[in-house]
């Protein structure tokens, strides 16, 4: 009895290497299932009852001979593993290809180059180890099972098959489907020889493509996780950004607070050091006013007369109404320092007499007759001008008020 269809059969995978036939990825599938169950069906509406079940230790076919045994009603003890004779035919270099399609041009191959005794006809041999059989090393594995059946069980081995069924059999001309079959396999046969390195594993193609598929989400996560952290570090260096304006403005607004504080002390600084300029301006006018002026307010007029040409001096003031005697001696010391200047030999018994009229413009008529009425004499224009300015410093002190004239 034949295994179900495995889970890499259902796959369209062929996979014959004794090493991973035990693998839980080539166990029975629910097709295979349905197959095991559905043969128990047809022994039982036969009558046979089997009292042992050996099976080889693919996985399918543990899974299956516990189906037979649940079906069939047969002890744990006589379901016995087969450890080398039950295993199927190893396909060399085409192990792990596709099922379909290399299984016709296997049986092409046995058709076409097996002979009689079914020696030729080999497959190419594979690296990793999976045999690479004929039919006749399949046929030796099974007539070797039939004599481990034989010696353990004698007596309880029916296998229905002798000469009169075998020639019945072969009797039978093939059906279309069969040729059919061996002309889609001689095809692959000739396609699979001329393209050795085509070749591929089915296996390693669905795992290539797992694990491209698998690379494809994993360089979904990681253009998913930098586009992330590009949205992230965009978003600190926008946050940096906007700190360092703000601290900009900051410091922009300090600045300028700064600058505003310096300007407005520099302008109270102008301003104190202007009312000090004015102070000063205003305490020298006034102390102009009271110190070289202060005869002219009043309407003073000072007179130095020289009586006679004699050797003594006489400081005489004469004032308008009743104005305060002032005795001016810088009127002296100024004639004394014009006559040093122009180099004149003359002292004062030299001069016979000068005379400073400092007064208001409304009273110098009043002035030049008692002028007159003293015969008073001016002397050389040297002097005048010496008096002159000394007159002019005295009205600018007034204020310009006054009028200075020289009487000779």
């Amino acid at each position: 009895m034949r295994a179900g269809a495995s889970l890499l059969e259902v796959d369209d995978i062929w996979s014959t290497n004794p090493l991973f036939l035990t693998n839980r990825e080539a166990a029975l599938s629910e097709l295979g299932e349905a197959q095991v169950r559905e043969a128990c069906r047809y022994l039982k509406s036969t009558g046979s009852n089997p009292t042992v079940v050996r099976y080889s230790l693919a996985a399918a076919c543990i899974d299956s001979a516990n189906i037979v045994g649940e079906e069939l009603r047969v002890g744990r003890d006589r379901l016995v593993p087969e450890f080398n004779y039950a295993d199927p035919r190893a396909i060399g270099g085409w192990d792990g290809s596709a099922l379909n399609a290399t299984e016709e041009a296997v049986w092409a191959l046995d058709v076409d180059e097996a002979g009689q005794y079914g020696k030729g006809g080999k497959p190419p041999p594979n690296e990793d180890g999976t045999p690479a059989e004929t039919l006749s090393d399949q046929v030796v594995r099974l007539t070797n099972l039939m004599s481990v059946l034989e010696t353990l069980y004698s007596g309880e081995i029916r296998c229905n098959v002798d000469y009169n069924s075998i020639n019945a059999l072969a009797s039978r001309p093939p059906s279309q489907t069969y040729f059919d079959i061996l002309e889609r396999g001689r095809a692959e046969l000739k396609q699979l020889r001329e393209n050795p390195d085509l070749l591929r594993n089915v296996k390693d193609l669905k795992y290539e493509e797992e694990r491209e598929e698998e690379r494809k989400v994993e360089e979904a996560k990681r253009k998913e996780a930098a586009k992330a952290l590009e949205i992230k570090r965009q978003k600190q260096k926008e946050e940096a950004a906007a700190r360092k304006a703000e601290a900009d403005a900051a410091k922009a607004a300090r600045a300028k607070e700064a600058r505003e504080k310096e300007l407005e002390r520099q302008r109270k600084r102008e301003e104190k050091m202007q009312l000090k300029e004015g102070d000063a301006k205003q305490d020298s006018l006034d102390t102009g006013t009271v110190g070289i002026g202060g005869a002219a307010v009043a309407g003073a007029v000072v007179a130095t007369v020289a009586f006679g040409g004699g050797g003594d001096t006489e400081e005489v003031a004469i004032t308008q109404e009743n104005a305060t005697n002032v005795v001016v001696d810088a009127s002296n010391e100024a004639l004394n320092a014009t006559s040093s200047e122009t180099g004149t030999a003359a002292d004062e018994h030299s001069l016979n007499s000068t005379i400073v009229a400092i007064e208001p413009v409304a009273e110098l008529g009043e002035e030049k007759d008692i002028a007159a009425e003293q015969n008073t004499t001016v002397v050389d224009d040297t002097d005048t001008d010496n008096a002159t300015d000394l007159h002019a410093a005295t009205a600018r002190a007034r204020g310009g008020a006054s009028k200075f004239e020289i009487l000779k």
